[in-house]
């Protein structure tokens, strides 16, 4: 009975049923305000915010911007939209808890996650620039500074084809002019 009360209650579909089926049996009497509370909490860690918060770093700066001159600046935002969303996505994959960018400031864990997302979470492509390279490297130098260890994060990862691809070309240059 408890469920189906609180299904009328929650609004938010299929993942409501399968959220109240999750909640443990309380231990002591519980208010279903409580019990929704305790749902939404719930819900919170499964669906990560993807929206951008006002003073923190934006990871993504630069990135999803390919089609910017060709097709114009709203359809460029909305790709930066997917790919905040993809992201929220993959890093909600890390953890438990799920990671997050903010997380990702004072967790290695976390950071290494970032890295990853940013090179492969999303079809739009992958954000590797000099931005979330130096983001990377603050970040590591802070969380191995606050609990002494060393955090083993390959932050070159976010610019790693951009490097491969120099070296190739590189590479091609020096074989044309020594032949």
């Amino acid at each position: 009975m408890r469920a189906i009360s609180l299904l009328h209650v929650m609004t938010g579909g299929l993942w409501s049923f399968f959220l109240v089926l999750a909640l443990p049996a309380a231990a002591t009497d519980s208010t279903p305000q409580e019990e929704l509370a305790a749902a939404r909490r719930l819900y919170e860690r499964v669906v990560p915010a993807w929206q951008h918060n006002e003073g923190d770093p934006d990871w993504i700066e630069g990135c999803a911007l390919d089609d910017l001159e060709l097709r114009g600046l709203i359809p460029a935002e909305l790709d930066q939209k997917k790919l905040r969303k993809h992201l929220a996505i993959c890093l909600s994959h890390c953890g438990p808890p799920s990671c997050s960018f903010k997380l990702a400031e004072t967790s290695c864990d976390c950071l290494n996650c970032a890295m990853y997302c940013l090179m492969r979470g999303s079809y739009v492509g992958p954000c590797q620039t000099n931005n979330t390279y130096a983001l990377c490297t603050r970040y590591q130098k802070s969380i191995s500074a606050s609990d002494g260890s060393t955090c083993e994060v390959d932050c070159n990862y976010a610019t790693g084809l951009q490097a491969l691809g120099a070296a190739f070309l590189l590479s091609m240059a020096l074989l044309f002019t020594n032949a």
